[in-house]
């Protein structure tokens, strides 16, 4: 259980465990950062330069926030956290994605989630894995 905190617009919200996404999810999200740098090919440069070019595409409402640890050894540890979701359940997606390098560029190696929910359907005062109503 971790015990780190998201800061959102309306406070703190501790981030109580995530779930690592399937590997069907990582494929479509590695395909979606393929077509992103045939868009803008200088975006490849880091994966702080693809999260904010995906972030670009997200729906108005959507809040997005983006961080990345230091690159070592090929490797950076990234997180990406979308708030003001427009759905039913879900408030807040947490992604934490371990992005590696290849000499083509960066690709997502893996990616852990956890969501927050709208009040009312679960759990709305931390991050967590289990889901919402």
């Amino acid at each position: 259980m971790s015990y780190s905190l998201a800061q959102g617009s309306d406070g703190r919200f501790p981030i109580r465990s995530f779930q690592i996404a399937p590997a069907k999810d990582l494929k479509v999200f590695n395909d979606h950062l393929k077509a992103v740098i045939v868009q803008d090919a200088r975006v490849k440069s880091s994966p702080l330069a693809l999260l904010k070019r995906l972030t670009v595409e997200l729906d108005g409402t959507i809040k997005a926030y983006h961080w990345c640890g230091k690159a070592k050894a090929g490797q950076q540890i990234c997180t990406l956290r979308e708030e003001n979701i427009p759905n039913r359940s879900v408030a807040g997606v947490l992604q934490k994605i371990t992005f590696k390098t290849t000499q083509t560029g960066w690709y997502a190696a893996s990616i852990q989630r956890a969501w927050r929910c709208q009040p009312g359907k679960g759990e709305s005062k931390f991050y967590q894995t289990k889901l919402c109503d």
